[in-house]
């Protein structure tokens, strides 16, 4: 259709009408459109690229959290075997405590035996030195 016109205008008018002016500005409307376009495309890839080192650290905190993660269940391992460490010789503390219990009162006991053993030799150490007396008066 242009062709035709062109034609119609130079046949009118005898001057031969050269479609590169249209061609020139709609080269270049599409010389600013691949510009925006290209500028679209640069801003894009920089907030891709700004997109990606956010995922790269949030990918760094999440190890770093998983390792702050690790140690701290270490950490309440080691706890735990040292409470089971303090609870084992808790208990060896209370059995030993039981066993020198048992001792004190056994060794309560033979005391008071000796004791009664005592007041009896001191009876009859009495009887004797009564019957040495006795025997001095005869």
């Amino acid at each position: 259709m242009k062709r035709m016109i062109g034609v119609l205008i130079v046949a009118f008018l005898g001057v031969q009408v050269t479609p590169s002016l249209a061609q020139e500005k709609k080269s270049e409307q599409m010389e600013k459109v691949g510009e925006k376009m290209e500028k679209k495309g640069e801003m894009k890839q920089k907030a891709g690229e700004k997109m990606q080192k956010k995922g790269h650290k949030m990918e760094k905190k999440g190890e770093m959290m998983q390792k702050a993660g690790e140690k701290m269940e270490k950490k309440g391992e080691m706890k735990e075997k040292v409470g089971d460490k303090m609870d084992k010789k808790g208990e060896m503390m209370q059995k030993e405590g039981a066993k020198m219990e048992k001792k004190g009162h056994k060794m309560e006991k033979m005391g008071e035996m000796k004791e009664k053993a005592g007041e009896k030799m001191e009876k009859k150490g009495e009887k004797i030195e009564k019957k040495g007396e006795k025997m001095e008066k005869k």
